[in-house]
C-alpha cells in the first residue's frame, strides 16, 4: 500500500512515497519522464535510469523563495528539470554578488554529498522549479554503480566552476537558437516566437540584422554597423559574451547572407530553425547543402519551419532536403497560430515546445472498428488543448491517425468513417455480413479508393504532425516503421490483416497488419524525439468467457466458435500480450472500454467514439497533472 504525504517547507512541496508495506514500490511514471529531461541521463541504458529514478521524489520550488541558506547543511542531490535559480555570497558590500545562475539540466547538492561541512553559497529560486530530489546516501550509493551518470554530472559541474571563474571569457552564451528566414515576409515569426518565450518567463535576447526584431527585447546586438554593414562575428561574440546569465538568445538573420559568414555565426547555435514557403526553391535546397558541407556538425541542428498559406492543407513534398534535417515543422500563415482549426492552429507552439524539451507524443492502438475510440480521444485533446506533437499508430491508429495529422477534424472524421464503411444493404441478409463486406472492400480496392479520396497521394512528410506507422514484414519477421512516403499505402499496410487478405509485398517485403509485432507502438515515439507520451489502448478487456464458454463448462456443454470469432479471440489474445511491449514506455496509458463492439462495428463509429471521449475525460486530471510537472509554464494547468 502506498499514501502519498506531503511536506511544506518555505516555498517548497516535496511529494513523496510512504511505505506502509511491502518492498519499495517502482518509480511513479511521471519521475521517470522527468528524469530523462535531465541531461545528467544522456548515454544511459534504460535500466541505470529507472534504477535512479526509483529513488527519486519529485520537488516544485514557487519562485522568489528561498533554496539554500549560508553555511546550512543541504543534505539531498537536487536535479532541476525545469526553472531557474540563482547562486550568490554577500558582497564586501553586503549586497548579493550574483555567483551563477542555474537551470533546467543542472543540479543543486553534488559536492555536499561528499562533505560534513555546509555549503558556503545562498540559493534563491528565481523561475518556478520543478525537479527531483534524491536523499544523500541513495545518492553516494547511485552514483557508485552508475559510473556514466557520476561523470556527465561531474562534466556539468566542472562547466559551471569554469564559468563561474571566467565569467568574461569570449565564447560564453547563453542558449542560441538561429532564425534563417528565405523571405523577409516571414520576419515576424522570429518576433512572435520571442514573445511567447517571453510570456513563459525566459530572459530572451536578440541578434538580428532586422529592426522590428530587436525592438522585441531590451537587451540586442545589431548584426548591421552604423553602414548597415555585416559585422565581424568575432566582434559579435565578445559583446554577447556580457551576457552572462542571460537564458536564450535568438539569431535573427536573412538565409540569403553571405554562406561563409552564415556557416560562421551558426557555429554558435544550438539549434537552427529554417523559415522559407513549403514548397522549397533550388536556389534555397542548394544553399542549406553547402551550409552543411562547409560544417557538417550544422547538420544536426536544423530543423525546417515550412510556411503553408490558407488554401493549403498539407506543405509540398520535401525533396533532398531531409536528409540535412533533424526536424520538420509546419505553420500556416494565418497569424502564426489564429487559425480555428485545431491541428492547424499550434506551429509555433510545437516550435516553443520542442525548445523546451516537452513535446507530447500519442501512439494510438490497433483494434479494427474499436479504433474509431481514437477519434473520441483526439476530440477531447481539441475541446480541452492538450497539445499533440507526435503520433504513432498500428492498423487502426494508422487508419485514424494519418487523416486526423493531415489536419482532418476528429468529429469529421467520425462521421465520414461511419459513411464510407457502412455495409451496403445486401450484406444484411449474410450472416457475418459486415465482415464480409471488410474482406471484400479490402480485396476489390475499395479501402485505398476511399484514402485516396480524402488523402490523394499525399506522403507522411507532407502531413502537419509527424507520423510513424507500424507494419510487420513476414520476410524478416521484423516491424517496419513508416515516418516518410505514400501515406495511403502506409495505412493499407498498417491494416492488413494476416488470413483476412494477402501479405502486401513491396521493395522485397511482405507486409501485414502491425498489431502483430507492436500494438500500441510508444516505444515508436521515443526515437521520434517526444519526451511526454500517452498511449491509448483500444483492446477488448478478455474475461475468461469465449462464445458461451467459461473454464467451469463441461466438455459436453462447450460451444464450438465460427472462423472469425476464433480469429478475433486469437488477436484479442496476442493483442493482450503484445500491446504491453510497446506501450511500456507510456508515461500515462488511457484504455476506452470497447468491449461492447466487434472488430467490424465501422457503421457504430459514434457510439465507439463516445467510449474514447468518457475514457479521455476520466484520465483528465491525471495527465493534466503530469503535463504541469513537465513544464509549469507551458502547462500552468492542475
Amino acid at each position: 500500500m502506498t499514501d502519498t504525504k506531503y511536506v511544506l517547507t518555505t516555498g517548497l512541496v516535496l511529494v513523496e512515497d510512504v511505505l506502509t508495506a511491502g518492498p519499495r514500490m517502482p518509480p511513479l511514471p511521471n519521475i521517470l519522464t522527468l528524469l530523462k529531461l535531465h541531461r545528467s541521463t544522456n548515454g544511459l541504458t534504460e535500466e541505470e535510469v529507472e534504477a535512479i529514478a526509483s529513488r527519486a521524489s519529485v520537488v516544485t520550488f514557487e519562485a522568489d523563495s528561498h533554496l539554500h541558506s549560508l553555511e546550512s547543511p543541504f543534505e539531498d542531490l537536487l536535479l532541476i528539470i525545469s526553472g531557474a535559480a540563482r547562486i550568490w555570497i554577500p558582497g564586501a558590500d553586503e549586497l548579493p554578488h550574483t555567483v551563477q545562475m542555474i537551470g533546467r539540466s543542472n543540479q543543486f547538492g553534488l559536492l555536499a554529498l561528499f562533505r560534513d561541512d555546509p555549503l558556503p553559497v545562498n540559493a534563491d529560486i528565481t523561475q518556478n522549479v520543478t525537479g527531483l530530489t534524491i536523499k544523500r546516501q541513495d545518492a553516494i550509493d547511485l552514483l557508485n554503480q552508475v559510473p556514466r551518470w557520476h561523470r556527465n554530472l561531474l562534466g556539468a559541474l566542472g562547466m559551471r566552476i569554469h564559468q563561474a571563474f571566467t565569467p568574461k571569457r569570449i565564447g560564453h552564451r547563453p542558449r542560441v537558437i538561429a532564425i534563417l528566414h528565405a523571405s523577409e515576409e516571414y520576419r515576424s515569426l522570429s518576433s512572435t516566437l520571442i514573445r511567447r518565450l517571453q510570456s513563459l518567463g525566459e530572459d530572451v535576447t536578440v541578434i538580428s540584422d532586422n529592426k522590428t526584431t530587436l525592438a522585441t527585447a531590451d537587451r540586442t546586438i545589431n548584426l548591421l554597423d552604423k553602414h548597415e554593414q555585416i559585422r565581424n562575428p568575432n566582434e559579435i561574440r565578445s559583446e554577447a559574451s556580457a551576457w552572462i546569465s542571460v537564458e536564450r538568445c535568438v539569431l535573427d538573420i536573412h538565409l540569403n547572407t553571405n554562406t561563409e559568414y552564415l556557416a560562421e555565426v551558426l557555429q554558435d547555435a544550438d539549434a537552427i530553425y529554417c523559415c522559407f514557403d513549403s514548397s522549397v526553391s533550388r536556389e534555397t535546397e542548394s544553399l542549406l547543402f553547402k551550409l552543411s558541407e562547409c560544417y557538417p556538425t550544422i547538420r544536426n541542428k536544423i530543423s525546417l519551419v515550412r510556411i503553408l498559406r490558407n488554401t493549403q492543407q498539407v506543405a509540398d513534398s520535401l525533396s533532398n532536403l531531409r536528409s540535412i534535417c533533424r526536424g520538420d515543422f509546419k505553420v500556416h500563415w494565418d497569424g502564426f497560430g489564429q487559425s480555428p482549426h485545431t491541428t492547424r492552429k499550434s506551429g509555433i507552439e510545437r516550435i516553443v515546445r520542442h525548445l523546451r524539451g516537452s513535446s507530447i507524443g500519442f501512439a494510438l492502438g490497433g483494434g479494427a472498428a474499436r479504433g474509431m475510440a481514437h477519434l473520441g480521444v483526439l476530440s477531447v485533446l481539441d475541446e480541452e488543448g492538450i497539445p499533440v506533437d507526435f503520433l504513432s499508430g498500428t492498423s487502426a491508429g494508422a487508419l485514424t491517425g494519418i487523416p486526423y495529422a493531415a489536419g482532418y477534424d476528429s468529429a469529421w472524421l467520425i462521421e465520414t468513417f461511419a459513411q464510407d464503411l457502412k455495409p451496403n444493404k445486401k450484406y444484411g441478409f449474410v450472416p457475418y455480413g459486415d465482415a464480409w463486406y471488410m474482406i471484400g472492400k479490402f480485396r476489390r480496392g475499395g479501402w485505398e479508393e476511399m484514402l485516396r479520396s480524402h488523402l490523394s497521394t499525399w506522403t507522411l512528410e507532407q502531413l502537419i504532425l509527424p507520423f510513424t506507422s507500424v507494419t510487420a514484414d513476414l520476410v524478416t519477421a521484423e516491424q517496419v516503421h513508416r515516418s516518410h512516403g505514400d501515406a495511403a499505402n502506409a495505412i493499407l499496410e498498417s491494416i492488413n490483416l494476416p488470413g483476412v487478405s494477402q501479405p502486401i509485398c513491396r521493395d522485397g517485403m511482405a507486409l501485414v497488419d502491425g498489431g502483430i509485432l507492436n500494438n500500441v507502438p510508444a516505444d515508436v515515439l521515443v526515437n521520434q524525439g517526444a519526451t511526454f507520451i500517452v498511449a491509448v489502448d483500444v483492446s477488448a478487456k478478455i474475461g475468461h468467457s469465449f462464445v458461451g464458454n467459461t473454464p467451469e463448462t463441461p466438455t459436453e456443454e462447450m460451444n464450438i466458435p465460427n472462423m472469425f470469432q476464433t480469429l478475433g479471440r486469437v488477436r484479442a489474445a496476442q493483442d493482450r500480450n503484445i500491446r504491453k511491449m510497446g506501450a511500456g514506455d507510456a508515461d500515462l496509458t488511457i484504455e476506452p472500454d470497447v468491449s461492447a463492439f466487434q472488430l467490424t462495428d465501422f457503421q457504430n463509429a459514434s457510439a465507439i467514439a463516445h467510449q474514447g471521449v468518457i475514457a479521455t475525460r476520466k484520465m483528465l486530471p491525471q495527465l493534466r497533472t503530469l503535463l504541469k510537472q513537465l513544464d509549469s509554464d507551458l502547462f500552468p494547468y492542475a
